[in-house]
């Protein structure tokens, strides 16, 4: 990926006239806008200013920002699919185990909560297949070896 905006040394323009637009674009990310009350995506130097460098490194992930999707949704996409998903996973573990700590003293018998706690089986155990399934060969592909005479 090309940078967003290349500054030259020392100059008189230190950025090209092609990249205005794309030094715009940052500057609106930064500080957002008052003559179009855009807000500023940077809310807090850390983590904001790390997550707006990764964005710009990622060509699908920019074009998620400049979609006006905001840069959570556009950091979610820098980070790829394979990432994303594993932590969505460790995300679903730690709020399974948050509510097995509470469940003893937390849940007085609702059946709704139970109504929840059955779907969640469901689609954990709906995961899992789907999980399994990719990493066993189908079985068609699986060689049988014929036993020795």
């Amino acid at each position: 990926m090309t940078p967003l905006v290349h500054v030259r040394g020392k100059s008189d323009r230190p950025v090209p006239t092609n990249r205005l637009k794309q030094l715009g674009e940052l500057c609106r990310w930064l500080w957002g806008d008052k003559r179009d009350d855009t807000d500023r995506i940077i809310v807090s130097q850390n983590p904001n200013l790390r997550q707006l460098e990764q964005v710009l490194g990622d060509d699908s992930a920019l074009a998620t920002l400049r979609a006006g999707y905001g840069l959570a949704v556009a950091f979610d996409e820098s980070k790829g699919e394979e990432t994303i998903f594993a932590d969505a996973l460790q995300d679903a573990k730690n709020a399974l185990v948050r509510a097995q700590g509470r469940v003893s003293s937390g849940y007085a018998g609702e059946p709704k909560l139970l109504e929840v706690a059955q779907t969640i089986r469901e689609m954990a155990a709906d995961l899992v297949t789907i999980m399994e399934q990719r990493v066993s060969p189908p079985r068609s592909m699986i060689r049988y070896r014929r036993a020795a005479r």
